[in-house]
C-alpha cells in the first residue's frame, strides 16, 4: 500500500469510520520498523494508545446519579414553576372577569340614551340637522357692491392726513410748554 492510501485510511481512521481490520492493518503498518516522517505522530498515536477499556471506579455509579439527578430535579423545578405560573395566570383571568363584567355592561354617563321615545329623538335629529344646513349658509352672501371697496383707500388717505395734523398740533404744544417752564439747569448754576 503506498503513502496516499495510508494517508486516506488515517484520515479514515480520525472520522471514526474505519472498520476493525482496518484499524488492525494500521496499527501492524505503524508498529513496523520503517514508518517514513510524516507518519511519526500517527505512529506515536497507535503505539501509545490502548485498547482495553478500564473498568468504573466504586463511585463512578454515585457521580453518574449525582449529575443527572441535579439536572432532572431542575426540569421538575422548572416544568412545577411553569404549572404554578400558568395556574395563577387562570387565577388572575378568573378574578379580571368577575371584577370587569359590571364594567362592561354598564355604559358611560356620556353613552347613555336622552330619549326613550323614538318619535321625540327622530324630532330632535331633525330640528338639529336643521339648524345646522341654517348655519352652513352663512358667511356666505355674495359682496356687496365693489365701489365700496374703492372709498377705503380715500378713507385711509384721510385718516392719515389727520394723524399728521395731530402730530404736528402736539410737536407744537409740547414746545410751547417746554419753553415756558423755568430751566431747572440754568437756576441751579446760578445759585452755587
Amino acid at each position: 500500500m503506498d503513502q496516499k492510501e495510508i494517508r486516506k485510511l488515517l484520515d479514515k481512521y480520525y472520522d471514526g469510520a474505519t472498520s476493525e481490520t482496518e484499524e488492525l492493518f494500521l496499527l501492524d503498518y505503524l508498529s513496523g520498523h520503517y514508518v517514513p516522517d510524516e507518519f511519526a505522530f500517527d505512529k506515536e498515536w497507535f503505539l501509545k494508545r490502548t485498547t482495553e477499556i478500564p473498568m468504573p471506579s466504586e463511585n463512578f455509579n454515585k457521580k453518574l446519579l449525582s449529575v443527572t439527578y441535579s439536572g432532572n430535579e431542575k426540569r421538575v423545578k422548572k416544568r412545577s414553576m411553569a404549572w404554578s405560573y400558568g395556574i395563577a395566570a387562570g387565577f388572575m383571568l378568573l378574578i379580571a372577569g368577575y371584577l370587569g363584567k359590571d364594567y362592561l355592561r354598564v355604559k358611560p354617563s356620556y353613552m347613555k340614551d336622552t330619549y326613550n321615545d323614538p318619535e321625540l329623538a327622530m324630532a330632535e335629529v331633525r330640528r338639529v340637522l336643521g339648524e345646522v344646513s341654517g348655519n352652513i349658509t352663512k358667511g356666505t352672501e355674495p359682496l356687496s357692491d365693489m365701489r365700496t371697496l374703492g372709498i377705503a383707500p380715500a378713507a385711509i388717505g384721510t385718516f392719515t392726513r389727520a394723524a399728521h395734523t395731530a402730530r404736528e398740533s402736539l410737536g407744537k404744544i409740547n414746545d410751547a410748554v417746554v419753553t415756558s417752564l423755568p430751566d431747572k439747569h440754568n437756576n441751579a448754576t446760578e445759585k452755587q
